[in-house]
């Protein structure tokens, strides 16, 4: 239900799935807050370890208090439960990891288990329970058949396609299930590009941040009559913060190789040997899947998203992250938005666009 309701636009929430409907009516939402994420040049690291520690957490009171997923609600730096347990005494202490982009950019399965830790995994002992990437769904089966003895559960990263593994796996305690990371990093051979190369893609070698904001978010959800809308709501919310945002990158690309078409592409000399190319025209239908984003994403979910690179890259990503969020929403004027985009300086005025000191409306922007 979850992945065929996935794509439902936010226009349609009032024709609330079956999957969110609520038979306790005497149910209280219970909320977990997560530190809020500020711009660091560890930031995507910290992004993705604060989503496995919502998952790791949210699975285990999941287990515990026999709910599903039709009675949480998970976007941004909050974690919600309707029950009527207490979840406060649910603590985990943060341990020290890799990075975790890293291991995103090559991965294509995030494997959750308990009971036991693995190397090179990321482990909570509070609640014994761990989550390890894997490159490819060989990599993943043969993990987990060694494992016999283990209890995992498979996500697939950003592909509703969950089951395709299931035919490869010997272990009877495996559940399936999608998860939605934002994946775009700037990479040449699963190396990540530095400020300076992203310079070098730039037309006038400037390299911004940006930062945008739903400026209401939480008087909208609050606004709303019912659980079932807020649970909802919040769940579209996230797969398109989360989720959409990887099919907007795809519009900004470079490639590794030209393909034989010279003339469709700027080549630029890296720094550290590397060839690369710059679409300076539309190319095929066919190449669009290929290549790598010249938007590296830092952190999408909930209300805020942060973002680096070439700046006239970065206003045309936000015209079109604001044009998609826009038809998501149905064009709904209930939202207040505020974005900067700025060498260093990521301060928002509240709806309004701030390009370099210069402040202007969306409309601007648009033109």
């Amino acid at each position: 239900m979850r992945k065929y309701t996935s794509t439902i636009p936010i226009e349609d929430n009032s024709k609330i799935p079956q999957f969110f409907k609520l038979n306790d009516n005497d149910a209280d939402l219970k909320i977990i807050r997560f530190d809020k994420l500020e711009f660091s040049e560890k930031l995507q690291s910290a992004s993705i370890y604060q989503k496995l520690k919502k998952l790791a957490l949210r699975d285990k009171i999941m287990n515990d208090l026999n709910l599903d997923l039709s009675k949480v609600i998970d976007y941004g730096d909050v974690l919600g439960f309707i029950t009527n347990h207490d979840i406060e005494n649910y603590q985990i202490e943060d341990v020290n990891v890799s990075d975790l982009d890293l291991q995103l950019m090559t991965s294509e399965y995030l494997i959750e288990f308990t009971g036991q830790e693995f190397e090179d995994s990321v482990f909570f002992k509070e609640l014994d329970m761990g989550f390890i990437f894997k490159n490819s769904k060989e990599d993943a089966a043969k993990f987990i058949n060694e494992n016999p003895n283990v209890k995992f559960t498979i996500y697939r990263i950003n592909n509703t396609n969950f089951m395709e593994i299931s035919d490869e796996i010997t272990n009877d305690n495996v559940n399936y299930d999608f998860t939605i990371i934002p994946q775009a990093i700037p990479n040449v051979n699963h190396r990540k590009l530095t400020k300076d190369d992203l310079k070098k893609l730039s037309k006038t070698n400037e390299v911004s941040l940006l930062k945008f904001k739903i400026d209401n978010l939480e008087t909208i959800i609050d606004n709303f009559d019912s659980l079932e809308e807020k649970l909802a709501f919040t769940f579209y919310l996230e797969l398109f913060m989360a989720g959409r945002i990887n099919q907007i990158t795809n519009k900004f690309k470079f490639y590794s190789e030209d393909f034989a078409l010279t003339d469709s592409f700027r080549k630029i000399e890296l720094d550290s040997g590397d060839v690369i190319y710059k679409p300076v025209s539309k190319l095929p239908k066919k190449y669009r899947d290929l290549g790598s984003s010249s938007i590296h994403i830092f952190h999408s979910s909930g209300d805020t998203l942060i973002a680096q690179g070439p700046k006239e890259d970065l206003i045309k990503f936000l015209k079109e992250f604001k044009l998609r969020f826009g038809k998501w929403s149905a064009f709904s004027d209930k939202f207040r938005f505020s974005a900067t985009i700025s060498n260093d300086d990521l301060k928002l005025f509240d709806n309004n666009v701030l390009i370099d000191d210069k402040v202007l409306n969306w409309k601007d922007l648009e033109n």
